[in-house]
Protein backbone atom coordinates (compact mmCIF):
# COMPACT_ATOMS: atom_id res chain seq x y z
CA UNK A 1 0.00 0.00 0.00
CA UNK A 2 1.26 3.31 -1.02
CA UNK A 3 -0.52 5.69 0.76
CA UNK A 4 0.24 9.32 2.41
CA UNK A 5 1.20 9.76 6.19
CA UNK A 6 3.35 7.93 8.03
CA UNK A 7 2.36 5.15 10.50
CA UNK A 8 1.90 7.51 13.91
CA UNK A 9 1.05 10.17 12.16
CA UNK A 10 -1.62 12.57 13.65
CA UNK A 11 -3.42 12.85 10.59
CA UNK A 12 -5.43 9.47 9.79
CA UNK A 13 -6.60 8.74 6.03
CA UNK A 14 -8.41 6.30 4.50
CA UNK A 15 -5.49 3.95 3.78
CA UNK A 16 -4.98 3.54 7.23
CA UNK A 17 -8.01 2.42 7.59
CA UNK A 18 -7.93 -0.07 5.23
CA UNK A 19 -4.56 -1.38 6.42
CA UNK A 20 -6.23 -1.74 9.50
CA UNK A 21 -8.77 -4.18 8.10
CA UNK A 22 -6.31 -5.93 6.30
CA UNK A 23 -4.21 -6.60 9.19
CA UNK A 24 -7.26 -8.23 10.93
CA UNK A 25 -7.92 -10.81 8.13
CA UNK A 26 -4.65 -12.20 8.60
CA UNK A 27 -2.80 -9.98 6.08
CA UNK A 28 0.90 -8.77 6.28
CA UNK A 29 0.64 -5.20 4.42
CA UNK A 30 3.89 -2.85 3.46
CA UNK A 31 3.21 0.59 3.99
CA UNK A 32 5.18 2.87 1.65
CA UNK A 33 4.78 6.54 1.76
CA UNK A 34 6.83 9.48 0.27
CA UNK A 35 9.08 9.43 -1.33
CA UNK A 36 11.84 11.14 -0.31
CA UNK A 37 14.15 13.28 -1.79
CA UNK A 38 17.98 14.98 -0.83
CA UNK A 39 15.88 17.93 -0.13
CA UNK A 40 14.27 16.64 2.65
CA UNK A 41 17.51 15.71 4.38
CA UNK A 42 17.68 19.91 4.88
CA UNK A 43 13.61 20.97 4.44
CA UNK A 44 12.07 19.28 7.01
CA UNK A 45 8.16 19.11 9.02
CA UNK A 46 6.95 16.87 11.37
CA UNK A 47 5.92 14.22 9.16
CA UNK A 48 9.35 14.04 6.97
CA UNK A 49 11.14 13.79 10.25
CA UNK A 50 8.95 10.86 10.49
CA UNK A 51 9.79 9.51 6.72
CA UNK A 52 13.51 10.19 7.57
CA UNK A 53 13.53 7.81 10.53
CA UNK A 54 11.90 5.30 8.49
CA UNK A 55 14.41 5.41 5.82
CA UNK A 56 17.48 5.50 8.11
CA UNK A 57 16.37 2.71 9.90
CA UNK A 58 15.46 0.34 6.20
CA UNK A 59 12.17 0.50 7.30
CA UNK A 60 10.33 -0.50 10.77
CA UNK A 61 8.33 -3.79 11.62
CA UNK A 62 4.85 -2.93 13.36
CA UNK A 63 1.90 -4.95 14.75
CA UNK A 64 3.99 -7.85 15.70
CA UNK A 65 6.15 -8.34 12.49
CA UNK A 66 2.83 -8.05 10.17
CA UNK A 67 3.42 -4.16 9.20
CA UNK A 68 6.25 -3.20 7.31
CA UNK A 69 6.77 0.89 7.08
CA UNK A 70 8.93 2.06 5.06
CA UNK A 71 9.96 5.43 3.07
CA UNK A 72 12.19 5.35 0.08
CA UNK A 73 14.92 8.25 -0.99
CA UNK A 74 15.07 9.34 -4.52
CA UNK A 75 17.14 11.27 -6.67
CA UNK A 76 14.79 12.12 -9.35
CA UNK A 77 11.66 13.01 -7.33
CA UNK A 78 8.18 13.79 -9.48
CA UNK A 79 7.73 17.77 -7.91
CA UNK A 80 5.74 20.50 -9.58
CA UNK A 81 8.84 22.33 -10.75
CA UNK A 82 10.66 22.80 -13.99
CA UNK A 83 11.73 19.29 -14.82
CA UNK A 84 11.32 17.54 -12.19
CA UNK A 85 7.26 17.68 -13.25
CA UNK A 86 8.12 16.08 -16.24
CA UNK A 87 5.99 12.71 -16.89
CA UNK A 88 9.67 10.80 -17.45
CA UNK A 89 10.70 11.63 -13.75
CA UNK A 90 7.27 10.22 -12.21
CA UNK A 91 7.82 6.55 -14.25
CA UNK A 92 11.70 6.38 -13.00
CA UNK A 93 11.61 8.08 -9.68
CA UNK A 94 11.39 4.83 -8.09
CA UNK A 95 13.91 2.96 -10.24
CA UNK A 96 16.52 5.80 -8.62
CA UNK A 97 16.04 5.09 -4.98
CA UNK A 98 19.13 4.46 -2.72
CA UNK A 99 18.60 1.26 -1.80
CA UNK A 100 16.28 0.20 -4.49
CA UNK A 101 12.96 0.27 -3.10
CA UNK A 102 12.70 -3.45 -4.70
CA UNK A 103 15.69 -4.63 -2.77
CA UNK A 104 14.29 -3.73 -0.09
CA UNK A 105 10.94 -5.21 -0.35
CA UNK A 106 12.07 -8.28 -0.78
CA UNK A 107 14.00 -8.43 2.15
CA UNK A 108 10.65 -7.55 4.17
CA UNK A 109 9.21 -10.42 2.39
CA UNK A 110 7.14 -8.41 -0.37
CA UNK A 111 8.71 -9.03 -3.91
CA UNK A 112 5.71 -9.91 -4.91
CA UNK A 113 2.48 -8.84 -3.47
CA UNK A 114 -1.02 -10.13 -4.47
CA UNK A 115 -2.45 -6.42 -3.94
CA UNK A 116 -1.05 -2.88 -5.17
CA UNK A 117 -2.88 -0.47 -3.30
CA UNK A 118 -2.30 3.13 -4.85
CA UNK A 119 -3.54 6.02 -3.68
CA UNK A 120 -3.73 9.43 -5.42
CA UNK A 121 -0.24 10.71 -4.10
CA UNK A 122 1.82 7.69 -4.91
CA UNK A 123 4.10 7.05 -8.05
CA UNK A 124 1.65 4.85 -9.25
CA UNK A 125 2.98 3.95 -12.66
CA UNK A 126 6.01 3.36 -11.23
CA UNK A 127 4.20 0.80 -8.75
CA UNK A 128 2.73 -1.00 -11.67
CA UNK A 129 5.98 -1.40 -13.56
CA UNK A 130 8.52 -1.97 -10.84
CA UNK A 131 6.34 -3.82 -8.11
CA UNK A 132 5.21 -7.24 -9.22
CA UNK A 133 1.41 -8.14 -8.09
CA UNK A 134 -1.89 -9.79 -9.31
CA UNK A 135 -4.24 -7.04 -9.00
CA UNK A 136 -4.12 -3.36 -8.97
CA UNK A 137 -6.05 -0.56 -7.01
CA UNK A 138 -5.94 2.44 -7.45
CA UNK A 139 -7.98 4.75 -5.01
CA UNK A 140 -9.02 8.00 -6.84
CA UNK A 141 -9.38 10.23 -3.15
CA UNK A 142 -9.35 13.72 -4.84
CA UNK A 143 -9.75 15.63 -8.03
CA UNK A 144 -5.44 16.31 -7.59
CA UNK A 145 -5.08 17.45 -11.25
CA UNK A 146 -7.28 20.68 -10.05
CA UNK A 147 -4.86 21.26 -7.25
CA UNK A 148 -2.93 24.37 -8.06
CA UNK A 149 0.34 22.61 -6.59
CA UNK A 150 0.11 19.84 -8.63
CA UNK A 151 2.28 18.74 -11.36
CA UNK A 152 0.85 20.09 -15.10
CA UNK A 153 1.72 16.62 -16.38
CA UNK A 154 -0.56 14.77 -14.04
CA UNK A 155 -4.17 14.30 -15.27
CA UNK A 156 -2.48 12.74 -18.48
CA UNK A 157 -0.40 10.51 -15.59
CA UNK A 158 -4.11 9.52 -13.70
CA UNK A 159 -5.70 8.93 -17.34
CA UNK A 160 -2.73 5.82 -17.78
CA UNK A 161 -3.19 4.53 -14.12
CA UNK A 162 -7.02 4.26 -14.56
CA UNK A 163 -6.53 2.60 -17.96
CA UNK A 164 -4.28 -0.13 -16.59
CA UNK A 165 -4.99 -1.04 -12.91
CA UNK A 166 -7.57 -3.89 -12.40
CA UNK A 167 -10.00 -1.55 -10.57
CA UNK A 168 -10.59 1.97 -9.59
CA UNK A 169 -11.74 3.13 -5.85
CA UNK A 170 -14.08 6.30 -6.03
CA UNK A 171 -14.88 8.34 -2.83
CA UNK A 172 -17.55 10.52 -4.60
CA UNK A 173 -20.04 10.45 -6.70
CA UNK A 174 -17.94 13.14 -9.19
CA UNK A 175 -14.89 10.95 -9.01
CA UNK A 176 -16.73 8.14 -10.39
CA UNK A 177 -17.51 10.03 -13.20
CA UNK A 178 -14.18 11.22 -13.78
CA UNK A 179 -12.87 7.69 -13.19
CA UNK A 180 -14.87 6.86 -16.17
CA UNK A 181 -14.55 9.90 -18.58
CA UNK A 182 -10.40 8.82 -18.28
CA UNK A 183 -10.83 5.18 -19.32
CA UNK A 184 -11.28 2.80 -16.47
CA UNK A 185 -12.85 -0.69 -16.84
CA UNK A 186 -13.86 -0.71 -13.28
CA UNK A 187 -14.87 1.34 -10.81
CA UNK A 188 -16.82 1.10 -7.75
CA UNK A 189 -18.09 3.63 -5.63
CA UNK A 190 -17.17 3.62 -1.74
CA UNK A 191 -17.21 6.44 -0.29
CA UNK A 192 -15.50 8.05 2.66
CA UNK A 193 -16.59 6.75 6.32
CA UNK A 194 -15.73 7.08 9.94
CA UNK A 195 -15.70 5.05 12.92
CA UNK A 196 -19.13 5.89 15.16
CA UNK A 197 -17.28 4.31 18.28
CA UNK A 198 -15.09 7.14 18.53
CA UNK A 199 -17.67 9.31 19.05
CA UNK A 200 -19.29 7.57 21.56
CA UNK A 201 -17.35 8.90 24.67
CA UNK A 202 -20.83 9.70 26.65
CA UNK A 203 -19.52 13.52 26.74
CA UNK A 204 -22.61 16.34 26.61
CA UNK A 205 -23.33 17.74 23.50
CA UNK A 206 -22.15 21.26 23.26
CA UNK A 207 -24.77 23.87 23.59
CA UNK A 208 -24.51 25.50 20.15
CA UNK A 209 -24.79 21.79 18.36
CA UNK A 210 -28.15 21.51 20.16
CA UNK A 211 -31.16 21.63 18.32
CA UNK A 212 -29.21 21.37 14.96
CA UNK A 213 -31.49 19.11 12.25
CA UNK A 214 -30.07 15.73 11.77
CA UNK A 215 -28.18 14.10 9.89
CA UNK A 216 -25.42 16.69 10.08
CA UNK A 217 -22.12 17.12 8.64
CA UNK A 218 -19.25 19.27 9.93
CA UNK A 219 -15.62 19.85 7.86
CA UNK A 220 -12.44 20.65 9.99
CA UNK A 221 -9.82 21.39 7.83
CA UNK A 222 -10.37 22.41 3.84
CA UNK A 223 -12.81 20.62 2.19
CA UNK A 224 -12.51 20.61 -1.63
CA UNK A 225 -15.62 19.34 -4.84
CA UNK A 226 -14.38 16.30 -4.94
CA UNK A 227 -14.58 15.19 -1.70
CA UNK A 228 -17.67 16.35 -0.45
CA UNK A 229 -21.27 14.90 -0.84
CA UNK A 230 -22.55 16.71 -4.44
CA UNK A 231 -25.18 18.78 -2.84
CA UNK A 232 -22.33 21.20 -1.42
CA UNK A 233 -20.26 21.03 -4.23
CA UNK A 234 -21.35 24.51 -5.58
CA UNK A 235 -20.83 25.55 -1.72
CA UNK A 236 -18.27 28.30 -1.29
CA UNK A 237 -16.68 29.85 1.26
CA UNK A 238 -14.51 32.82 1.02
CA UNK A 239 -12.42 34.81 3.45
CA UNK A 240 -10.87 38.49 3.07
CA UNK A 241 -8.26 37.33 5.44
CA UNK A 242 -6.98 33.86 4.94
CA UNK A 243 -6.07 33.11 7.91
CA UNK A 244 -7.82 30.62 10.64
CA UNK A 245 -7.24 32.86 13.91
CA UNK A 246 -9.64 35.19 12.35
CA UNK A 247 -12.27 32.78 13.11
CA UNK A 248 -14.25 33.82 16.55
CA UNK A 249 -16.13 31.41 18.40
CA UNK A 250 -19.71 32.46 18.49
CA UNK A 251 -23.01 31.32 17.34
CA UNK A 252 -22.58 28.81 14.73
CA UNK A 253 -23.92 29.08 10.89
CA UNK A 254 -25.94 25.95 9.48
CA UNK A 255 -27.62 25.87 6.37
CA UNK A 256 -29.49 22.74 5.28
CA UNK A 257 -30.66 21.24 1.79
CA UNK A 258 -33.93 21.27 0.91
CA UNK A 259 -32.91 18.59 -1.08
CA UNK A 260 -31.02 15.92 0.52
CA UNK A 261 -32.31 17.32 4.20
CA UNK A 262 -28.63 16.93 5.31
CA UNK A 263 -27.56 19.67 7.81
CA UNK A 264 -23.83 21.42 7.11
CA UNK A 265 -22.20 23.62 9.63
CA UNK A 266 -20.55 25.83 7.08
CA UNK A 267 -18.87 27.90 10.35
CA UNK A 268 -19.25 30.20 12.64
CA UNK A 269 -19.26 33.76 13.26
CA UNK A 270 -16.54 35.95 12.22
CA UNK A 271 -14.40 38.91 13.41
CA UNK A 272 -15.64 42.17 11.44
CA UNK A 273 -12.29 41.88 9.31
CA UNK A 274 -13.18 38.27 8.22
CA UNK A 275 -16.64 38.40 6.85
CA UNK A 276 -17.74 35.36 4.88
CA UNK A 277 -19.36 35.42 1.89
CA UNK A 278 -21.64 31.71 0.35
CA UNK A 279 -23.48 30.93 -2.23
CA UNK A 280 -26.12 28.14 -0.12
CA UNK A 281 -26.70 25.12 -2.70
CA UNK A 282 -30.01 24.24 -4.26
CA UNK A 283 -32.27 21.33 -3.94
CA UNK A 284 -32.02 21.52 -7.94
CA UNK A 285 -27.92 20.26 -7.03
CA UNK A 286 -28.55 18.01 -4.94
CA UNK A 287 -28.34 13.86 -5.79
CA UNK A 288 -27.58 12.30 -2.79
CA UNK A 289 -27.07 8.41 -3.23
Amino acid sequence: MWEAFAPGAPIRVGGHHYAERFLLRGDRVAWLVGPLSPVNLVKRNDETRRRLRLYRRGGESLERGRLFAYSPMTLLPYRPYPLFDRPLMHRLTLRATVPRLGKVLARAGFERVDLLWMSTGSPFLALLDDVPHRFSIYRMSDDTAAFPDTPSSFAGLEREVCRRVDLVLATARTLEERARSLGARRVLYLPNACEPERFATGLEEPADLRGVPRPGRSTAGRSTAGSTPRCWERWRVSFRAGRSSCWARRAPIWERCAGCRTSVFSGRALTRSCRPTWAPPTPASCRSS
